[in-house]
């Protein structure tokens, strides 16, 4: 996903490429996305983030979404 990101991260098009790139922040603690939406969590207490953008594949992207909701994060799909 890291490599995904950043080649999207690195387009001239598109909402991702319009991010700063000092604000994407990817997590590499966990190994699965309920582990994943918990440090996220976290982080989002830690750094006082108010919404986090969610990139993943649209299989997994109900699921993270149903995840971010559980852990209080407000999330948006990306």
């Amino acid at each position: 996903m890291h490599n995904l990101a950043d080649r999207k991260y690195q387009e001239e098009s598109g909402a991702f490429s319009r991010i700063p790139r000092e604000t994407v922040v990817f997590e590499e603690r966990s190994e699965h996305t309920d582990s994943e939406m918990e440090e996220l969590a976290k982080l989002a207490k830690i750094y006082g983030w108010k919404s986090i953008g969610i990139v993943t594949n649209g299989y997994h992207m109900e699921g993270a979404m149903t995840l971010a909701r559980n852990f209080g994060v407000n999330a948006v799909p990306i």
